[in-house]
């Protein structure tokens, strides 16, 4: 808008209720003035020559709206973040309580079959006792599960924005998926695309210009000016009449006590502490990036472990379960077996949770939507 012409029209209409008048002598009077007096102007201005100081103005307020966009990037990563977060929260607690709804199954069915025993009397009292014990403790755990899965569906109704109490089908599932990507190409493109660092960069920018706009305001300005001007009275006439006039304003400002040499040096000393954000920043992106690619490479190796865990528990619970409706073993043993399967399934779930949501951190780390797929160039 700077680069436009400005142009404004006025108008205006007054009353002279009384008009003086000026005895001239002779029995003669003269008016001062007349009753109904009429101002019309239209004024063109345009700036001729600034120093630049439009083009710095108009990129100032590029950068400026480049920033407005990029907080509200940064607003939405977080939203999405959180609700990812919260999603796989609420599904690790759904595997638990299926885990746990399973434990009691097999507690069910193995106090039904020492029962039958019991009344056989091929096993103990106690064999019957620690069997009916095991019911009652997967029952409390399905309770726990239950209660934990309702405190994470209020969690992804909060992060979402829903009413605490909001009640729908969440689909999905909980499930490993290798993130295989390079660390230096994370680096390379967190570098470009992190919001933080964008932000920076942009300020960065306009502390540059704000300096620029310092010293440029210490070269002349040329401004022309048109007022056409449409009257009455005018020239004590009460006739309308038109007039035109142009006008050139050259402008060359010469000493106001170095005061915009002070505001440079101090753009100058922001624009230093920039670069120090700039840096510092660059290294905690770095860091960040970093401790959440040392993780994940973990938790892929702990995911292998727990699943081979869990294969080895469910092979040495079936065989335990054998043994004990044959009488190899005791309810203790027995037990063991089984609370060993529980654990390594919840172990499994566990290091499934953890690796997916690391990958939400380490996507958001490089500034990278939980969504998306990554790329070098950019999302997809």
């Amino acid at each position: 808008a700077s680069y436009l012409p400005q142009i404004e029209w006025t108008s205006i209409y007054s009353r002279t209720l009384e008009v003086p008048m000026l005895d001239v002598g002779f029995g003669q009077q003269m008016p001062l003035g007349y009753h109904d007096n009429y101002r019309n102007s239209l004024s063109f201005s345009l700036p001729l020559y600034t120093g630049s100081l439009r083009k710095v103005g108009y990129q100032s307020a590029e950068t400026g709206y480049k920033l407005t966009q990029l907080s509200k990037s940064k607003t939405e990563l977080e939203v999405k973040t959180n609700i990812a977060l919260a999603y796989y929260g609420y599904k690790l607690a759904q595997a638990n309580l299926s885990v746990s709804k399973n434990g009691k199954q097999r507690a069910e069915e193995h106090l039904a079959s020492v029962k039958e025993q019991f009344a056989s009397g091929y096993k103990s009292e106690l064999d019957l006792l620690n069997a009916q014990l095991g019911l009652e403790q997967a029952k409390y755990s399905v309770l726990e599960a239950e209660k934990n899965l309702q405190m994470t569906r209020e969690n992804l109704n909060l992060a979402i924005g829903l009413p605490l109490d909001s009640t729908y089908t969440v689909e999905g599932e909980m499930k490993y998926r290798p993130f295989e990507v390079e660390y230096h190409r994370l680096v390379d493109y967190a570098l470009n695309h992190r919001i933080e660092l964008k932000q920076l960069k942009y300020n960065h920018k306009l502390m540059e210009l704000k300096s620029e706009t310092h010293w440029r305001q210490r070269l002349p300005s040329l401004i022309l000016n048109l007022d056409y001007t449409y009257n009455k009275p005018n020239n004590f006439e009460n006739e309308f009449e038109d007039n035109l006039t142009a006008t050139v304003l050259f402008n060359l400002p010469i000493f106001d006590g170095a005061q915009w040499y002070y505001d440079w040096r101090g753009s100058k000393a922001e624009i230093k502490g920039l670069d120090e954000q700039i840096k510092s920043a660059t290294d905690g992106i770095k860091l960040e990036i970093s401790n959440n690619f040392t993780q994940l490479r973990k938790l892929e190796g702990q995911i292998e472990v727990s699943k081979k865990a869990l294969e080895i528990a469910q092979k040495a619970y079936n065989m335990a379960r054998e043994q004990y409706d044959a009488g190899y073993i005791s309810s203790l043993e027995y037990r063991d077996a089984e609370q060993r399967l529980t654990e390594a399934e919840f172990i499994n779930n566990q290091a499934i949770y953890m690796y997916l949501t690391t990958v939400v951190k380490l996507k958001k780390s490089i500034g990278l939507g939980v969504t998306a797929e990554f790329s070098p160039e950019g999302e997809k």
